[in-house]
């Protein structure tokens, strides 16, 4: 629906508009407003304050608060009650991903078969069907994500989610397992962003889509993908330069061969001849390098997915790997470039516990040098985005989530769409270029104005943006009674006082170098 044609709409809704008013972000007025400490630190371990966060923080105070969202339950979403029939309508169909995949699967077979006339349009039909409907799976999981980051309580537990999808990246756009990229972030990435991390490596390992994105659903003895098992040590746990040769890579390969998918057979038949199978992924005896190897100096004794998973915790214990994590970790939350002595300190964390994520973050966050970070980290696109929409949003619903994905994907920094391994960058250099500073204006302009960009519309949403449309959230009225955002630079406030009406003090807040970083 053209945007033109909306302000009819809007005038048929009015009766609906003092319904809404009553449940719209308003200030929240529970309590006196946050320190500038508390605040900074509420900024920096959320997705971005929201007035949602305060009434909890409050309650617990900042180490209460703190300690809750280290040991936030892995299975379950604290959503406001007017966003969960949206987050539930982006939920997998009954059919479910792995279903869902071994259908769409068949159809490309099948359209690929020699045909003529009629037959050959309607398998040409069938295909572009079959890929329209594996992007539909991979957009609603793009959308869900955006709403847990935007309204879930349990913020610390989002933002890592994202962390560690990032760091195990899979490109979904334009692939055919775009039906697992809601199974992929949600059941295997997410329940585990506070757990321990060889448990991650093992999860993600096993899932299907990162089986058949670095090409070990196609090794086998005698014809062995080494794709896996280098960015298993390059980039999921050890590192470039950190002692690994190429034989310990080639060496792994041969360790994991035999860990493939089935993308034919659903539901999934029981494992046979001493196998594994969980869902579509399975380990086939047939398929293994069964001879002696050696991995890292150490010989791996146990046979078949045993064996696997010996090798797996092998580079997990690394004290590479205990560096190169905390690394990771400690530039995602403190700074671009973090103190030594803070990653050396996460490290021998990490080997103590054995890899425990929440125990290195408690370390990490009992530094005096994370404190005097608070305010100085460059968002990148995600951040700022979502960021943005949490503060407009509070509680209450700001619109279709589709057209924030549009918004990162303009900016650069589209979610589960990284072509390659590695993952986006998280240095602040790769995102602070002068374009990159106009989408941001753009996008500032129009969420400082009650609205997301949108030039056309479809009917599940209209509801949603209708009613962020018939209110505005006064973003000066917000940081003045909750103490966010409240040390604003001399400068900043010359320019916010000169605003012409609230919109326009949106705007520039929503653009001003102190909402660009957290």
């Amino acid at each position: 629906m053209p945007l033109r044609r909306l302000p009819r709409l809007f005038c048929l809704m009015l009766p609906l508009a003092a319904v809404l008013s009553a449940c719209s972000p308003a200030v929240d007025a529970g309590g006196p407003p946050l320190s500038a400490q508390d605040a900074a630190w509420l900024n920096r371990l959320t997705w971005g304050t929201s007035l949602a966060d305060l009434p909890e923080w409050r309650r617990l105070g900042r180490q209460g608060w703190i300690a809750a969202q280290l040991t936030s339950p892995a299975d379950q979403v604290r959503l406001p009650a007017a966003v969960q029939p949206l987050y539930d309508r982006l939920g997998d169909p009954a059919e479910g991903g792995n279903a869902a995949l071994v259908r769409l699967t068949e159809l490309r077979r099948l359209s690929r078969q020699r045909s003529s006339g009629g037959d050959a349009d309607a398998r040409r039909a069938q295909f572009r069907a079959a890929n329209g409907e594996a992007r539909d799976w991979f957009q609603r999981a793009v959308e869900r994500s955006m709403v847990r980051d935007i309204y879930s309580r349990d913020q610390l537990r989002e933002q890592l989610t994202w962390f560690w999808f990032n760091h195990f990246n899979i490109r979904f756009v334009g692939t055919g397992y775009g039906p697992l990229a809601n199974d992929y972030l949600e059941r295997t990435i997410r329940p585990r962003a506070l757990g321990r991390f060889c448990d991650l490596v093992h999860a993600t390992q096993r899932h299907p889509a990162m089986l058949l994105y670095l090409n070990n659903a196609e090794s086998r003895g005698g014809r062995i993908n080494e794709n896996y098992a280098r960015e298993l040590l390059e980039l999921h746990t050890m590192g470039v330069g950190s002692g690994y040769t190429q034989t310990d890579v080639q060496e792994l390969a041969r360790v994991l061969t035999g860990l493939t998918v089935d993308l034919q057979h659903w539901p999934a038949p029981a494992a046979t001849n001493g196998g594994w199978r969980d869902g579509l992924a399975l380990f086939d005896p047939a398929r293994h390098d069964a001879g002696p190897k050696r991995v890292l100096g150490t010989a791996i004794t146990r046979p078949g997915m045993a064996g696997i998973e010996q090798a797996t915790e092998l580079a997990c214990r690394q004290p590479a790997t205990a560096r190169r994590t905390s690394y990771r970790l400690a530039q995602y939350l403190l700074a671009d470039a973090p103190p030594e002595a803070v990653v050396s300190a996460m490290a021998a964390e990490f080997t103590r516990s054995d890899g425990d994520i929440a125990a290195v973050l408690r370390v990490l966050f009992a530094r005096p040098e994370f404190a005097a970070s608070l305010g100085g980290l460059y968002k990148d696109p995600n951040h700022y985005v979502v960021s943005s929409a949490r503060l407009m949003a509070g509680n209450d619903l700001i619109g279709d989530p589709a057209a924030l994905v549009v918004e990162l994907r303009r900016m650069g920094q589209p979610r589960m769409e990284r072509v390659t391994p590695d993952g986006w960058p998280l240095e602040a250099a790769n995102w602070n270029a002068s374009g990159q500073l106009e989408d941001r204006f753009r996008l500032a302009t129009s969420l400082g104005q009650g609205g997301s960009r949108v030039r056309t519309l479809s009917l599940r949403y209209v509801f949603e943006l209708a009613k962020a449309r018939l209110f505005l959230t006064d973003l000066a009225e917000v940081r003045a009674k909750s103490g966010i955002y409240g040390n604003l630079a001399p400068a900043t406030q010359s320019v916010l006082a000169k605003a012409d009406g609230t919109r326009e003090a949106n705007m520039l807040f929503l653009s001003s170098p102190e909402f660009m970083r957290r």
